[in-house]
Parts: structure tokens; sequence; C-alpha cells
């Protein structure tokens, strides 16, 4: 329940993060999101790249730690659900770095790419 106004749970998703800047964030949590999913396939530069075919991890985890550090972060239930076809994204620093910072995390889809078939 948002405790100004008396609405039920407000959600937004951002597929793969890049445009979910902390000013984003906190404009959303200010006008009474409460649950925010941000959507990314892989937790490490090289996967983001073969994925999206983009060079914005940087950017994606950048806008993911300007989330943890913005005062809203706690007002706003903000999960990372991400896809990968490799346990090194569950493994790798980046991912827990996240999670030290406040960050939750769904259970990742693991997908196949056939032996690396599927790019």
């Amino acid at each position: 329940m948002h405790e100004s106004v008396g609405l039920p749970a407000i959600s937004t998703s951002s597929p793969n993060g890049i445009l979910l800047t902390r000013a984003r964030f906190d404009g959303f949590v200010d006008a009474g999101v409460t649950q925010s999913v941000v959507s990314c396939s892989g937790l490490n530069a090289g996967e983001y790249r073969r994925v999206f075919r983009k060079d914005a991890y940087g950017r994606v985890l950048g806008n993911l730690y300007g989330i943890c550090e913005s005062d809203r972060f706690a007002r706003c239930r903000t999960t990372v659900s991400f896809r990968t076809d490799s346990l090194l994204s569950v493994f790798g620093g980046d991912f827990w770095r996240l999670r030290r910072a406040g960050m939750r995390f769904s259970r990742p889809v693991f997908l196949d790419s056939w032996g690396g078939l599927i790019t």
C-alpha cells in the first residue's frame, strides 16, 4: 500500500536498464511506484554485448548502482531479473557487488545457446 495516498503497490518494468537512471528512478518513486523490475541478460560485459549487440553494459551497471545509492531505494522494492546461458554471471563479481549494495535478484533464467550456435 502506498502510504501517502492509500494506493496499492504500483509497479514498473525497465527492459535492460539502459534508460532507468537514478533521476528517473527517483521520479518513479516520487510518483508512487513501489515495485520495479529491471530486466537484464547477463551480468558481465561480454554476455551483455553478445545478447544486445551493444556496448552499454557499463551504463546499465552504473544505473543499477545509482539506484542502490538513491535515498528512495528503500521505498521501492527493486529486483533485477536476468537471463543467462552461463553460470559465470551468477558467480561473477558484479552480481555480488550489487547484492552487497542491496539490489535484489530474481532467480536467473538459464537459457541454452545450443553450444554457442544461437547468438
